[in-house]
Parts: C-alpha cells; sequence; structure tokens
C-alpha cells in the first residue's frame, strides 16, 4: 500500500468501514517477528518503497 495509507488509516479507525490496521516499517516489520520468536528463512522486497514479502518459520 501506498505511504498515504499510514495517514488515512487512524481517520477509519473510528468509523467501521476498516478494522485497526498499524503500519510497520521493514526494519521493525522484521523485529516484531524475531520478538515473537520466528526466524526469518527468505525476505524479498522487489524494488525500494513496495511490499516485503517474509517467509518465517517458528
Amino acid at each position: 500500500m501506498g505511504s498515504w495509507f499510514k495517514f488515512v488509516a487512524p481517520i477509519f479507525r473510528w468509523t467501521p468501514f476498516l478494522p485497526s490496521v498499524q503500519v510497520f516499517n521493514v526494519e521493525s516489520l522484521k523485529q516484531s517477528f524475531i520478538q515473537a520468536g520466528f526466524n526469518i528463512e527468505y525476505e524479498w522486497q522487489p524494488e525500494l518503497n513496495s511490499a516485503l514479502f517474509l517467509v518465517a518459520r517458528k
């Protein structure tokens, strides 16, 4: 999703249209996986500022 989403999501949080959403940067996403006990086995990001794909195992 675009970077605009992290600014719009809090507005929609107070409406029934969107569930609670938290936006992570790449490093904080990986750290949250590691802190939850996962080992990241593979990561791929096609280009800067695009989606990050992680393969993790617990």
